[in-house]
């Protein structure tokens, strides 16, 4: 049975429950290119040409996460290794699978957190859920950024491995998350979370957004390598 610990922000007497057994997150940041364009590119081409930006969305929900839930947390960003290794005619699942065992070893995830700012990532959501439960048949997938908010019916179509859309700001919602006993029923019975139910019964859903600044950390550089951004 897991053990909680509860921390107090003097300044603010604000209380968070840390679990004692942490709960591994794994953040993915699908590539900003069309996967149509990745599937067929020209094959006298690489994917240099990719610019990647630091994911400061994944950063921020990471130091939040891991302040307020006590949350291991691991960071991929599909970007850099598709810019700098990936080459045409390469099988995007294999390299896909390859790159997450390389960033999580033989660690467990619990949470696995796709982060689709742009339309763009939009093919890649299906294989990136699928491939996370093929790993971990237990593990929650859930999807933020721009394009699950906005398009909430499509993707859950699109990608039938996804568990919850996160509705807007994603760290108190993820923390809450984190500390569920049972995180597929918190889902279901919380409004800043999307659910296929939810959009069945046509329940309206509800940011819920950090109301002290104070409680976000300094982002968590060291989750990512800068020498994979230096084109910046």
């Amino acid at each position: 049975m897991k053990e909680e610990v509860e921390v107090k922000n003097t300044s603010k007497e604000t209380i968070y429950k840390i679990s004692e057994s942490k709960t591994h997150i794994l953040f993915v940041i699908p590539p900003t290119i069309p996967y149509q364009d990745l599937q067929e590119p020209n094959s006298n081409e690489s994917f240099g040409y990719i610019i990647s930006s630091i994911p400061m969305g994944s950063l921020s929900l990471a130091g939040y996460t891991m302040k307020h839930a006590g949350a291991e947390v691991s960071i991929l960003d599909m970007n850099t290794y598709v810019r700098e290794e990936m080459k045409p005619g390469m099988n995007w699942n294999s390299f896909l699978e390859k790159r997450i065992r390389d960033t999580v070893g033989e660690k467990k995830v619990d949470i696995v957190g796709i982060s689709a700012i742009f339309n763009v990532n939009a093919g890649y959501m299906p294989s990136i859920s699928d491939i996370a439960k093929k790993f971990w048949p237990e593990v929650i997938v859930v999807a933020g950024g721009g394009l699950p908010s906005n398009l909430p019916s499509e993707l859950f179509t699109m990608a039938p491995s996804i568990d919850a859309i996160c509705y807007g700001e994603g760290e108190k919602p993820l923390v809450d998350l984190v500390q569920a006993q049972d995180k597929l029923v918190h889902l279901k019975e919380t409004k800043s979370w999307i659910t296929r139910e939810d959009l069945k019964e046509k329940k309206r859903p509800v940011m819920n957004f950090v109301q002290e600044l104070d409680d976000i950390p300094f982002m968590k550089y060291d989750l990512i390598n800068f020498n994979k951004y230096k084109n910046l």
